[in-house]
């Protein structure tokens, strides 16, 4: 079945450009996207890379990648595709995957996880200028474009911007993208970019799913548009509307049987995260975050948020000024008569009606939400972009066959100067120091922080060490450990919260303790940082019992180092732990005996220690073995004895060191253990075991103090 057509050309359509002036329009743009890629790489190098990951949302799309990524190095690429897919998650589901196959490629870092969004903002260029050029059968409408839209300021907004890795800024892009395709096919008129639009539509929600009321609305008021049309003009030649209604249903169709899967498979986390979660008391404290005290406020929040944060200042002067000559160049014809007044294309008139409801459709939906966010709205930039151009060519008439000399030169001059701004934008925006750049040497002491939790977390063998930090800020953060160990390091640390991570949760002086009585590590900001922001309660409470936790900290645990930045300090303490090595990957203790490891300051503050394991090998050795211990210090030409005792009934064994006195502070001890006797399971004919085993290593290790003692596993 051949597309459907518009019919015969009307007097307002122009004839397609030339082989040449083609070659050298698409040759122009791909200049641009690698000029752009430079200035964005260097930014990135400059100002990002080199620091922490910022931001809780954006530390779990980028430990997501990079777990899918060891995923698929471990079990290959079907393998962590699988596991990439199963991934929960509450917002969106295919940015991780993109950053795995793409680390594939150029290897996992920061760089290559925010190269996935240059992508996509390159891929919307391309569709936006080859979308306007269609429509306009002009280069310049199309380069005016792109202009316009490089001269927004949502790529560079804080949050949720090109250098931020998280879901909203391939929203911006996709949904972008979607809106040009739709404008594309003029409503439907041409069945190929009607499926095109379904499954950018499918693409667009599978990136973040808050989208799919937005693609949905969208295809559905045009279905019902289309509709209205059919009855209207079905009797009416040519039979474009019964076209337009089933290439609708089509685009509508597809979008739904691609997103179905994963939009079912989610179904839980997006229900919590986005239907549950606005009935808690939530929604009032971001309204008192964001000054929203009135209807009024509430209405204008987001057409604000539209013109002040995403579309910004130069944009909007620019997109004035461009409007305002095309209203010159159209009084200038009129006043002339140098070209015969023509309606304006029905296929260009539908292009404006679907880019319009594009832009219009998403800031319902939003300002209906309960929860604001001013990193949302940025999905209607693109839509406003082709709605702006769409304007200038009916306000200038430059859909007419052949245009007057100062209404070209005037649609060329535009186009430069749209250009010209755009790129300055782009690369002033790209060529400034960050907000995280200007605060350097305070990233750089946060730095240090995550990588002394690495050191001692690796020193003690802590795959898993469970965290408690007293504030919640997105510059400290239990969710940055993982993905900066990973940068920075290589290395798979996964960190727990001892508490919960809910803003909203108030802990009392009690449970606080608790959960420090349980964690491996511990970091109080003994002084309160300026950047954490005080309107949690979750911070709010805790700030209240801080001198009890700080007081408890430095009685019960090791205060390791302090590190101060943003006008604050923290302090990192650790409980008192030895690292036990010497022992096989099944867990058990051979006659080469084994070493313990730990701070000399944990044995000046804790001498006793008690080391209790499961007593496996006493039966088959006949006794428990004699334990000679002796303590190395670096610096010191010989080691000290330490007093070893080795007990047991048939269940536990319990083997107590008492280290010597007078050991020098801020060192690294080394216990060595020796045993005189052993089993083999092969000479006792229980296996073929050739292994001279003694005994299972520790998995409880006690400290004691005069005053009491120290248990954790």
């Amino acid at each position: 079945m051949s597309e459907p057509s518009c019919g015969p050309r009307i007097a307002g359509e122009l004839p397609t450009t030339s082989f040449q002036v083609n070659a050298a329009g698409w040759g122009l743009l791909l200049g641009l996207l690698v000029l752009q890629y430079c200035l964005f790489r260097q930014s990135a190098l400059d100002n990002v890379v080199w620091a922490y990951p910022t931001r809780c949302d954006q530390t779990v799309y980028l430990t997501q990648a990079y777990d899918t990524y060891e995923q698929i190095k471990q079990g290959g690429l079907w393998s962590g595709l699988k596991y990439g897919l199963r991934v929960p998650n509450e917002s969106g589901m295919l940015i991780h995957l993109e950053a795995s196959f793409l680390f594939l490629f150029l290897g996992p870092s920061r760089l290559t996880a925010l190269t996935v969004h240059f992508l996509h903002f390159a891929l919307l260029q391309v569709v936006l200028v080859w979308a306007l050029r269609s429509l306009g059968k002009r280069w310049a409408i199309a380069f005016l474009g792109l202009g316009l839209l490089l001269s927004a300021s949502a790529p560079f907004y804080a949050v949720g911007g090109i250098m931020d890795f998280r879901i909203d800024f391939m929203a911006l892009c996709l949904f972008g993208t979607f809106a040009c395709l739709l404008a594309r096919t003029e409503m439907f008129v041409h069945r190929k970019w009607s499926l095109a639009v379904g499954a950018l539509g499918a693409w667009c929600v599978l990136a973040r799913f808050p989208t799919a009321l937005y693609v949905s609305g969208i295809l559905l008021l045009l279905f019902s548009v289309s509709f209205l049309r059919w009855v209207v003009q079905r009797n009416r030649p040519p039979a474009l509307a019964g076209a337009r209604l089933w290439n609708c249903a089509l685009a509508g169709l597809t979008c739904l049987l691609l997103i179905l899967p994963g939009i079912y498979r989610h179904r839980g986390g997006i229900y919590r995260h986005y239907i549950d979660h606005v009935k808690g008391p939530e929604n009032e404290m971001r309204f008192e975050e964001f000054g929203i005290r009135t209807t009024a406020d509430r209405l204008l929040y987001y057409p604000r948020s539209i013109l002040n944060d995403h579309v910004g200042e130069v944009g909007y002067w620019l997109a004035a000024v461009v409007l305002g000559a095309a209203c010159l160049l159209g009084l200038l014809r009129w006043a002339t008569r140098t070209a015969p007044a023509a309606p304006l294309a029905t296929g260009w008139r539908s292009s404006l009606f679907c880019a319009a409801l594009c832009a219009l459709w998403p800031v319902l939906v939003l300002t209906a939400y309960p929860s604001p966010s001013p990193v949302v709205a940025s999905v209607v930039v693109v839509p406003l972009v082709l709605c702006a151009v769409m304007v200038v060519v009916l306000l200038s008439g430059s859909r007419q066959p052949s245009l007057p000399t100062f209404t070209r030169h005037g649609l060329l001059a535009l186009s430069g100067l749209a250009l010209s701004v755009g790129l300055f934008e782009q690369a002033s925006e790209l060529t400034r120091r960050s907000s995280i750049s200007q605060v350097r040497e305070d990233v750089e002491e946060l730095n240090a922080l995550y990588d002394f939790v690495f050191e001692h977390s690796k020193q003690n063998h802590w795959a898993t060490p469970d965290v408690f930090i007293d504030v919640l800020a997105d510059h400290l953060h239990v969710g940055i450990i993982k993905p900066y160990v990973y940068e920075r390091h290589g290395a798979c640390l996964a960190p727990r919260s001892a508490v919960s991570l809910d803003p909203m949760l108030e802990l009392d002086e009690r449970a606080a303790l608790a959960c420090i009585q349980k964690s491996d590590l511990i970091i109080l900001t003994t002084q309160e940082s300026a950047a954490a922001p005080a309107v949690y309660p979750f911070n709010q409470a805790l700030a209240k019992v801080r001198p009890q936790l700080i007081a408890h900290c430095e009685r019960e645990l090791l205060p390791l180092r302090t590190f101060r930045f943003f006008g604050g300090e923290a302090t990192v303490y650790a409980r008192p732990a030895l690292a036990v090595k010497g022992h096989d990957r099944d867990g058990w203790l051979t006659s080469a005996g084994a070493t313990l490891q730990c701070s000399t300051d944990t044995l000046r503050k804790w001498p006793s220690i008690e080391l209790r394991g499961p007593n496996l090998g006493a039966t088959l050795m006949g006794r428990l073995p004699v334990v000679t211990a002796e303590l190395h210090v670096p610096h010191e030409r010989a080691p000290r004895p330490v007093r070893a005792t080795l007990v047991g009934d048939a269940g536990e064994y319990r083997l107590s060191l008492r280290a010597p006195q007078n050991l020098p502070p801020g060192e690294m001890a080394i216990i060595r253990l020796s045993f005189d006797r052993f089993f083999v399971c092969k000479e006792l004919s229980l296996g073929s075991d050739t292994r001279k085993l003694v005994m299972k290593a520790p998995t409880v290790q006690t400290f004691q103090r005069l005053e009491r003692a120290s248990s954790r596993p």
